[in-house]
């Protein structure tokens, strides 16, 4: 049963439920000094909905000289669930409702869940590749707040990004930078979201 004062509180999905599979990916192939480049040529376009995971596989397999069904293959050995979060998840979930919204492809995010054979309790999902939005631009977390029917003020977003937790408290909502599972229980605990 939903908390008298519950609030709304939206995660993040990659670097909270799960490891960035692709900069762990990149720095495998020794890319790290190449990857904001090959992210925003081929990363952006897809988390905007523009190109497909495949299509975005196959642009790292071009200008890296590999397989694409090799980088594909490689990306998602490289996506870890993180099973603490999803615990407080499961926790928090019992008195208050919860969304996700997620830089991420079409269909990337329940692909890596049915992978790991987890669920997760979001009531609602924003995932910037199906909305043609990206953090941290503002219009996305408007779209989660509206389809989540929760004004800004009565929300809490959790984010590895602190440009995107910015841009979320820019709007009035309460941003929390994830840093690990254990801080981010402390810190539920003292909004009085966890006991």
């Amino acid at each position: 049963m939903p908390h008298p004062e519950s609030r709304l509180v939206i995660f993040d999905f990659f670097g909270v439920f799960c490891t960035d599979f692709v900069m762990g990916w990149l720095a495998s192939r020794g890319q790290s000094d190449r990857a904001s480049q090959l992210i925003s040529d081929h990363v952006h376009p897809a988390d905007l909905g523009r190109i497909t995971f495949d299509q975005q596989c196959q642009g790292f397999g071009r200008d890296l000289g590999l397989d694409w069904h090799q980088v594909k293959q490689g990306l998602l050995s490289f996506a870890e669930i993180d099973q603490d979060v999803v615990q407080i998840a499961h926790d928090v979930a019992r008195v208050v409702p919860l969304a996700l919204c997620s830089n991420a492809p079409q269909g990337v995010v329940e692909g890596v869940l049915e992978q790991a054979g987890v669920t997760l309790p979001f009531g609602v999902r924003v995932i910037s590749g199906d909305v043609g939005l990206m953090k941290p631009d503002a219009a996305i977390y408007r779209h989660v707040l509206q389809q989540a029917k929760t004004p800004a003020e009565r929300s809490i977003f959790i984010d590895d990004r602190a440009a995107n937790v910015a841009a979320a408290e820019a709007l009035g909502i309460q941003g929390i930078v994830f840093s690990s599972a254990s801080k981010l229980a402390a810190r539920l605990t003292g909004l009085g979201i966890l006991p």
